[in-house]
């Protein structure tokens, strides 16, 4: 759900054609709608539900260990493997990619976006950039170059910085944002724009455009030894800083939860030594000493264990909301990815193949009733470790347990209904937050419990 408005009380009334209306907010009629920024504490929580002993109390089993450290292995090959993704940057290869960089730009053209301006995108927009992507110079049959991002880097669909837009003006939904790439995450380079400054590039999870200033650029040895380190630093904080000194007051650059630096030396007291990417004058791959905070990372995957999976999914409570990793941030496939990625498991970047992991739980049919979905969840959901998948929208969020008959999850989130009167008002949330699955019951577009369609369990 979107809508262009400060995360506060103040009332901004906005009118939208009703063609606009149906595709955003899925609503039939024409009167204008009112947006609202959701309270700090949403319909049906409590101030304990925003803490993780609250569910770790609740919860069954919360130190059951869910994947031994040996077996994470095998259960991160078969989720790859079904994904039919290889994940290993070093079997990239560009075959199809001419096809599949003209099928990304004829499907823009298709949709009718609009540019920052407000005009709709047309071949003003289009053509320069189809001659920038250099399209009839890829040679399919040409290795793969290889390089380490040096600082975060916005991968896009298209290779610029310009923005379109599904509604004129929806600032915070860049449909040409793909993902966000952390320093140190090595890719495999497949092509480059006619001048140079783009790269499209392949990563362990994602492909797009990414700037090239972003990238160091080395030998596949240089590349596959930083990509595969004896130890690795990673995140357990919603954000780590990585410092060029040891007194860690020389600034580099900010890690996400889950991403990680090579572990260069022994840890102590006054922080942990990690190996950093830079980019030299040529453009070529280097490494630096760098630090980070000891209680910001780990040395290895916590253990997967509830526990550790609800405390590390409330690491990031609060956490703004950001579409395809815009300045930074994550939306919600992308929490899903980072929490889990601390305790080993390796899941897809998109929620459509995120809810393909693991054991099926329940799949529901169109028209299933609510209260039998909520009968599901009481009997078999598991807190931690259960993910929903909502219908028709690419939403997916980590279940968190009952109270009082009701599901609670926590997830990043832009908005929900709420009905008043005879018409519904649209609350913004742009965070992760702990909801109750009964919230937007009675509005047009139903409740979270109403929209369910899958309940995974993420273990073999």
């Amino acid at each position: 759900m979107r809508a262009t408005v400060p995360n506060g009380e103040p009332v901004m009334r906005k009118q939208y054609w009703i063609g606009l209306l149906l595709v955003v907010l899925g609503c039939a009629g024409r009167e204008p709608l009112l947006y609202y920024g959701a309270p700090t504490q949403l319909p049906n929580t409590t101030r304990e539900m925003k803490s993780p002993g609250y569910w770790i109390a609740r919860h069954p089993g919360p130190d059951r260990v869910v994947l031994e450290a040996a077996m994470l292995e095998k259960f991160n090959e078969r989720i790859w493997r079904d994904a039919g993704w290889p994940r290993d940057i070093f079997v990239a290869n560009a075959q199809d990619l001419r096809e599949r960089l003209e099928s990304d730009l004829e499907d823009l053209r298709r949709k009718g976006f609009f540019t920052r301006d407000g005009r709709r995108a047309d071949y003003r927009f289009f053509d320069p950039l189809r001659a920038a992507m250099n399209l009839e110079v890829i040679d399919e049959s040409r290795p793969p170059r290889y390089g380490v991002v040096v600082r975060f880097a916005d991968q896009r669909i298209l290779p610029t910085r310009e923005p379109l837009y599904k509604i004129q003006g929806d600032l915070d939904f860049d449909e040409l944002q793909n993902s966000g790439l952390d320093a140190g995450t090595p890719v495999a380079i497949l092509h480059a724009s006619r001048d140079g400054r783009w790269l499209y590039l392949e990563c362990a999870l994602t492909r797009g455009w990414v700037e090239s200033a972003f990238v160091a650029l080395g030998d596949a040895k240089s590349v596959r030894e930083f990509a595969s380190p004896v130890a690795l630093a990673t995140v357990v904080r919603a954000k780590a800083d990585v410092f060029l000194d040891k007194s860690q007051t020389h600034f580099y650059d900010v890690l996400r939860m889950g991403a990680g630096l090579p572990l260069a030396g022994k840890p102590d007291d006054e922080g942990v030594p990690v190996s950093v990417p830079l980019r030299k004058p040529d453009g070529t791959l280097a490494a630096e000493m760098g630090f980070m905070a000891a209680r910001d990372v780990s040395s290895n995957p916590l253990p997967y264990t509830p526990r550790n999976v609800i405390g590390q999914a409330f690491e990031m409570l609060s956490a703004p909301y950001g579409w395809g990793g815009m300045y930074g941030e994550q939306d919600c496939s992308r929490f899903i990815q980072q929490v889990f990625a601390t305790v080993g498991v390796d899941l897809p970047r998109n929620s459509g193949e995120q809810a393909k992991v693991g054991r099926l739980i329940a799949e529901f049919p169109p028209g299933t009733g609510a209260e039998e979905k909520a009968k599901v969840l009481a009997q078999q959901g598991i807190g931690g470790i259960t993910v929903l998948k909502f219908r028709n929208e690419s939403h997916i969020a980590i279940y968190l347990g009952m109270v009082a008959g009701r599901p609670y999850a926590i997830h990043a989130t832009w908005g929900y209904r709420e009905p008043v009167g005879g018409t519904e008002r649209v609350r913004l949330v742009n965070r992760v937050a702990v909801t109750d699955l009964w919230l937007g019951k009675g509005t047009s577009k139903g409740s979270l419990l109403d929209r369910l369609e899958k309940i995974r369990r993420i273990s073999p």
